[in-house]
């Protein structure tokens, strides 16, 4: 503890120990510092390591270099601004802008017994390099939800949704030369495939491999879509300095398929798609658009069974196991109200009650909205909407009590409408519940 030092004792269990303290008799980041101030460039290594980062039973608690390897970064840095970074790692980090001091810095996932040969070729310059990043490497660990929120679009996870300034994007790598990018062509080889070409040239003195990615970026929609969608990618082996290379590659529309809460189904939406080819998921050198030809999204019919979960905006949600082979909504903090959205709703013309699946243990509230305009209000427990069972007598154990009501259950309580809908157009059907509801479905008779 703070006061005795540390205890050890490694035979008996019950023994207390004999404690005692650490003395630092030599400081390693100070220590590196001194030697790199005498180099006339340093490569500094850092990286995952077990002991102080994640390992296969223990998460990272935060995207941050641990302290003591950014600690030993900004010592040698500072004494030696011409310093290369070698990151070996299996996942990406925050670096607290020590990326934008760093004149140098060559990453890789942690390889085989002979990494560090290929680490020493591309450091003096016997291979381009020309990998890129299959993550996004974010800024800060403020920029994300938290780790258990799993909706990656609401909280704009990944390259597909993040629409944030990022430290390095999805598919993001430098080489040694450079590559000029040409005459896209984006043409329909079926209704289904589609076929990209461009023309990659080496306008740099150095031959290397080129990683060329395309990218596709759907149209506006009622659903959310992302952002943009790699499709399609290759490696270019060996294009030497002044050469040409011609490219071709295709993708499938159906690789833009999204699932549709009103179908019920996983479609490919009708529109004017933007197509780019690049060297990351940020950098679309060149760009055209086509038109795919899918479905078109429809509108919801009240009058038939809408599961909970087929919702288009929600606050306060949480799924659960259900019934029915249905999945529940149910609130995620029972103190605040659950709020569910389903957008493009047609209401029945002659529709007078609103038909909610659910079961309460405990009295709920429940509002129903048609766009703003309240509708329809329950207040209520499903165990007092279903009285005890008539039991015959000689179906009882004797001396078994009788139960005075059911445990709550699955009950399609009946909402009366106080104010009819309009049933002409489609509509934003909106329910607000309080208290620890689980909701299976909904439907307006």
């Amino acid at each position: 503890d703070a006061e005795d030092g540390l205890r050890v004792n490694l035979e008996d269990p019950d023994d207390p120990g004999v404690p005692f303290t650490m003395q630092i008799v030599e400081d390693g980041a100070a220590k590196a510092a001194q030697e790199a101030a005498k180099a006339s460039k340093v490569i500094l290594a850092v990286g995952c390591c077990p002991t102080i980062n994640a390992k296969e039973e223990i998460d990272r608690s935060t995207l941050a270099l641990p302290p003591q390897q950014e600690n030993l970064i900004r010592a040698v840095l500072k004494a030696n601004p011409r310093t290369i970074l070698v990151m070996l790692c299996n996942y990406p980090y925050t670096m607290n802008g020590l990326e934008k001091e760093l004149p140098a810095i060559l990453w890789s996932a942690t390889g085989s017994q002979d990494m560090g040969t290929a680490a020493a070729k591309v450091l003096y310059g016997q291979y381009a390099p020309a990998g890129r990043l299959n993550m996004t490497w974010y800024q800060s660990d403020d920029q994300l939800p938290d780790i258990n929120d799993y909706d990656i679009i609401r909280g704009k996870r990944t390259y597909r949704y993040f629409d944030g300034e990022v430290m390095y994007p999805f598919g993001y790598g430098c080489s040694y030369t450079e590559f000029a990018y040409s005459d896209l062509k984006v043409t329909a080889e079926d209704v289904n495939v589609f076929r990209v070409e461009f023309d990659v040239r080496n306008t740099g003195t150095l031959t290397s491999d080129e990683v060329v990615q395309v990218y596709a970026c759907p149209p506006a929609s009622r659903v959310p879509k992302p952002l943009r969608q790699l499709v399609a990618f290759d490696r270019l082996k060996e294009i030497h300095p002044g050469e040409t290379r011609h490219v071709t590659l295709s993708f499938r529309s159906d690789e833009l398929r999204f699932y549709d809460t009103i179908g019920g189904k996983l479609m490919v939406e009708t529109g004017d798609y933007e197509i780019f080819a690049g060297r990351g998921c940020l950098d679309p050198v060149l760009k055209t658009t086509v038109r795919i030809f899918g479905e078109t999204t429809g509108t919801r019919d009240l009058g038939r069974r809408l599961k909970a979960d087929h919702f288009d905006e929600y606050e306060n949600l949480e799924l659960v196991e259900g019934a029915y082979d249905l999945t529940a909504a149910a609130p995620l903090d029972p103190g605040k109200p659950l709020v569910l959205t389903y957008r493009d709703s047609l209401f029945p013309a002659e529709a007078s009650q609103c038909r909610l699946l659910l079961t309460c243990e405990e009295n709920i509230t429940a509002q129903i909205y048609a766009d703003d305009a309240l509708i329809g209000e329950f207040e209520g427990a499903t165990s007092s909407w279903v009285e005890q069972a008539q039991f015959r007598e000689n179906s009882l154990n004797e001396g078994t009590p009788r139960p005075t009501r059911w445990k709550a259950v699955w009950t399609d309580v009946a909402v009366p409408l106080t104010k009819k809908p309009d049933s002409t157009k489609p509509s934003a059907l909106t329910l607000k519940i309080s208290g620890p509801v689980k909701l299976l479905a909904i439907r307006f008779v």
